[in-house]
């Protein structure tokens, strides 16, 4: 099972005809998903099936729905420079974390309440992740050129993605 998370390279193709639109997403598995702007939908989160209502706003497709730990938002968006960006709304209303790097922050993760630093060493971005029940995660994030690598590490569990700007 690692091995098949570690070589995903997640990739998500949007077509669209007028209000119609088909989503794919290749990672772990292959998703596909066809609706409606206005018209809800079921569609499949982590957490299990959920009624989905999407709109379509100045460019941005907006995905809202319920889920066990409340309002969740997604939006995705092509900007100017060309590239897809999908931004998640968090149940408390934000949609981004800034980090000052040096400083703990407290945050909310899946896994609950936690506290958060980050420091940059050379070309990197390491973060350090101490869950209430004394658990720690960590996420380095790397960019070479045109890519940047993320790995996750939890235990003994360490998952890479690669991502390419095209």
């Amino acid at each position: 099972m690692r091995e098949i998370v570690q070589s995903t390279i997640p990739r998500e193709t949007i077509m669209q005809d007028g209000d119609t639109f088909n989503i794919k997403t290749i990672a772990q598995k292959i998703t596909e998903v066809k609706f409606k702007v206005g018209e809800e939908f079921e569609g499949e989160i982590h957490q299990g099936k959920v009624k989905i209502s999407p709109t379509l706003d100045s460019g941005k497709l907006r995905f809202e729905f319920d889920s066990p730990k409340g309002k969740q938002v997604q939006e995705r968006e092509v900007r100017a420079d060309g590239r897809l960006y999908l931004i998640h709304g968090l149940p408390t209303g934000d949609k981004v974390k800034t980090l000052k790097l040096g400083e703990e922050v407290e945050d909310q993760g899946r896994l609950g309440k936690m506290k958060v630093k980050a420091v940059k060493d050379g070309n990197k971005v390491c973060s350090t992740e101490t869950y209430a029940n004394g658990k720690t995660s960590s996420t380095v994030r790397e960019v070479n050129g045109d890519e940047m690598t993320v790995t996750m590490t939890t235990g003994d569990f360490t998952v890479s993605h690669v991502y390419k700007r095209e």
